[in-house]
């Protein structure tokens, strides 16, 4: 019987981390720093408890029950029906899939060609969304395409521009400000959670399980055993480039004054010490950020909406035949 080796493991955890970390993930942890200052450790705990933990959670119970239509049939039928439908189209479709699109272009795009006509932003989303359905033809080939090219670079990446920022900035720290100059525990759990990782979990449960099974894991339990060690393996990877990201903001404070949000904080950061090969790079972060989110919503909601066509279908069919039988 097959066991999932450690290289395998390590892929696949990237692979989640990658569907994980978006825009939000990306722009609310230097924010998060940038107003804490010398409380960013405090803050960063409970961005972690639920940008982090209830994530990771959430995969680990869509694992153990084997979907969400099943996790949510506990409450009632007609919920088990609406509730994946309603929080799918939330996180996919209906806010965070354009999004995705909008939220790279802004970032990597008008920063280099302030007046870029409609054609342009036409375009770009063209590219964006073909590259996306091209690699989210095969979900189960995630680990591949996310886990060993697409996520690895992301993270060589961040961890560049973050160890720069160290080795350029002196390590001083400001009074908490803004939104965390009180309560730095709870504004930390509540920006966590603005990432909406929570419910994108939901999501992505499946597509783990997915990924397990191409691996060559089709024992239930086994599966349920891989899933969840990749789930925390990601969680790990999360919290430390959260934390990398969060102290960056936290002692760029004194060399990029007056900025409004966690973007302004990277983008001022990044760009007066590194210039233009730096903003190049934070671009790359975006796009990277934006696409490999995409391409895991793309899976997880094009997966659910099948399984929810096949049984309309289903029952139509047995209606027309049940019909045709009575007739």
């Amino acid at each position: 019987m097959k066991k999932i080796s450690k290289k395998e493991l390590f892929f696949l955890s990237i692979a989640l981390f990658s569907m994980f970390f978006g825009s939000g993930n990306l722009i609310f942890p230097p924010w998060m720093g940038y107003q804490s200052g010398e409380a960013t450790w405090i803050s960063m705990i409970g961005f972690g408890l639920s940008a982090v933990v209830f994530p990771i959670l959430g995969i680990i119970a869509i694992v153990k029950f084997g979907s969400l239509e099943k996790l949510s049939s506990r409450v009632g039928k007609k919920f088990a029906v609406l509730f994946p439908i309603i929080a799918f189209l939330a996180i996919g479709p209906g806010l965070t899939i354009p999004r995705n699109a909008a939220v790279s272009f802004e970032m990597a795009v008008i920063p280099f060609f302030k007046d870029a006509s409609m054609l342009v932003r036409i375009m770009y989303s063209i590219a964006f969304f073909g590259i996306s359905y091209f690699l989210c033809v095969h979900p189960e080939k995630l680990t591949d395409t996310l886990g060993k090219v697409l996520g690895p670079i992301m993270i060589i990446l961040m961890i560049i521009v973050s160890i720069g920022c160290f080795f350029h900035i002196p390590s001083s720290f400001l009074e908490p400000s803004g939104n965390y100059e009180s309560s730095q525990l709870v504004q930390g759990f509540l920006d966590g959670y603005n990432t909406m990782d929570t419910i994108a979990a939901l999501n992505f449960g499946a597509i783990v399980a997915m990924n397990v099974k191409e691996i060559g894991i089709h024992k239930s339990s086994d599966i349920v055993s891989c899933s969840v060690k990749t789930g925390w393996i990601a969680g790990i990877f999360m919290f430390v480039i959260y934390a990398l990201m969060s102290v960056v903001g936290a002692i760029s404070a004194t060399l990029v004054p007056n900025c409004n949000n966690g973007a302004g904080v990277l983008s001022g950061i990044v760009g007066s010490l590194f210039g233009m090969p730096g903003l190049l790079t934070l671009a790359c972060i975006y796009i990277l950020s934006c696409l490999t989110t995409c391409i895991g919503l793309l899976c997880s909601c094009s997966n659910i909406f099948c399984f929810h066509l096949e049984i309309f279908l289903y029952s139509m069919g047995k209606i027309v035949y049940d019909y045709i039988l009575y007739c």
